[in-house]
């Protein structure tokens, strides 16, 4: 009995202690009113922005050097609209900042926001506080042109690059292109746009050429950058039959010399010359080649008149040239020009049909021989004696012959129609790998449709530089079997 007694008694305390009275009032309210800081803008291609919001964090100037607050917030005590996201929450000094991440804005046109605010019933902050932040629209991007590019003449489509495009959805539409192709496709890597250009095969004698620029409608890019496509022309045609005219020298004979007419060429110093030889080949002792040094005190020139004028349709040269190498210094930076004329060469130096005595006639082709430097070739005549960066002017390179102690088969063929040179090929004699190859180039100058001579001249050496041919055919068609 006394058990129930008490029993009830603990319960009546119970009820009585759990009630709300006026000395046990509800706890009151301690979240953090926030109030909204500055809107922020960015630019289209930042990354982050920052929301600031004001508020008592509770954060003390005597806690600062232990960065202590009363007020703890995580990024998920926030909310952010669109697809940005809250990356790190700072609070000190009354103020709450918020950052959030994005992406470049993907528009050109228009801007897209942000907006942060205290997430719903926090315990810890509360308020309808929002910062937005807004991030502009992209501006155009300049691009860079990347390299040139050459095709063949039956290809029909071309990549060009063009860089600083990293994160541009870059469609066709965004460049355009001349000279008859067309933008058919447009990928972006690593920063690098590679533009496809679709176009005709080339069924013409002309290189054409296709230059791919920024189109003026990019709402992404902009810019001056252009690429070029170079597409080859189509060979010509070229026609050989077998000569019918022609000269041929190999030096094997006792008559040697019989088809050659060696003429001085530097009037007014008769001394001064390119001498003719016959000499063992420096390669094989068993085959005998023409040596041709200069001679004399001064800058030396040699004409060597063919038996007659070779003229036609075509005109074919082929030659074994061994450049040899000589000392380089003042006096011996050559070069050596291996010339073929248009006109006989006199005694005095003068050309038929040219009267120019300097000039010693108008050479068609030459091929010359710097210290140190692979062998060139230049179209058109210039003047003996010219300065190395007059006589260098138009010159081109011939890939593969920086040895000069081998041997080098050169053909020519000359369109005298056309007064084009068809074909160049230079070869490795000893491997017949081709070395060099070009076509279709117009001569330069007057041509009267012959070769006529072939012209030597070194530039004061010292005695010192000298060179070797064999096998020097020239005539109105291909060489024929057996020479």
């Amino acid at each position: 009995m006394k058990r129930l007694y008490w029993i009830g008694i603990a319960s009546m305390v119970f009820l009585f202690a759990g009630c709300p009275t006026t000395d046990n009032p509800i706890p009151p309210d301690t979240s953090v009113e926030l109030t909204a800081g500055d809107n922020v803008t960015v630019s289209g291609v930042a990354l982050t922005g920052m929301a600031v919001f004001k508020g008592k964090t509770g954060f003390t100037l005597a806690q600062d050097l232990n960065l202590e607050t009363d007020l703890k917030l995580k990024p998920e005590d926030f909310t952010v609209s669109g697809d940005g996201k809250i990356s790190m929450v700072y609070v000190g000094y009354d103020e709450v900042k918020v950052t959030v991440v994005f992406t470049y804005n993907p528009s050109f046109t228009a801007s897209r926001s942000f907006v942060v605010a205290p997430k719903e019933n926090n315990p810890l902050i509360k308020g309808d506080a929002k910062v937005t932040i807004t991030q502009n629209a992209r501006t155009k991007v300049a691009l860079t042109a990347g390299g040139n590019v050459n095709v063949r003449a039956v290809d029909t489509s071309a990549n060009v690059a063009f860089s600083g495009a990293a994160d541009l959805p870059l469609t066709a539409a965004d460049f355009s292109v001349t000279g008859g192709g067309t933008v058919s496709g447009v990928e972006v890597e690593d920063g690098t746009a590679n533009v496809e250009i679709g176009f005709n095969a080339n069924a013409t004698e002309t290189a054409k050429t296709y230059t791919v620029s920024i189109a003026a409608a990019s709402e992404m890019i902009t810019g001056s950058a252009t690429v070029e496509i170079l597409q080859a022309r189509v060979l010509s045609e070229v026609d050989l039959t077998p000569a019918t005219t022609y000269i041929f020298e190999d030096y094997e004979g006792t008559d040697t010399t019989a088809s050659w007419t060696v003429v001085r060429g530097q009037a007014g110093n008769q001394g001064a010359e390119v001498a003719q030889t016959i000499i063992d080949d420096p390669l094989n002792a068993s085959n005998k080649v023409g040596h041709y040094r200069g001679t004399g005190s001064g800058n030396r020139g040699s004409s060597i008149n063919l038996a007659q004028v070779i003229s036609g349709e075509y005109v074919v040269a082929e030659f074994d040239w061994y450049p040899n190498t000589f000392a380089g210094g003042n006096n011996n930076a050559g070069p050596m020009t291996i010339a073929l004329m248009d006109g006989i060469s006199t005694y005095d130096g003068t050309i038929t049909p040219s009267a120019d005595r300097h000039a010693h006639g108008k050479r068609i082709i030459s091929f010359l021989n710097i210290h140190d430097e692979p062998l060139k070739f230049r179209l058109g005549n210039f003047n003996d004696g010219d300065t190395r960066n007059t006589l260098l002017m138009d010159t081109v390179d011939i890939t593969g012959t920086l040895e000069k102690e081998q041997w080098y088969t050169f053909k020519v063929i000359i369109n005298t129609q056309t007064k084009m040179l068809s074909r160049l090929y230079v070869y490795d004699k000893a491997t017949g790998a081709t070395l060099f190859e070009t076509n279709d180039l117009e001569l330069v100058g007057e041509y009267s449709g012959n070769v006529a001579a072939i012209r030597f001249y070194l530039s004061r050496t010292d005695n010192g530089n000298s060179a070797y041919l064999d096998n020097v055919f020239v005539g109105n068609g291909e060489r024929p079997k057996g020479d």
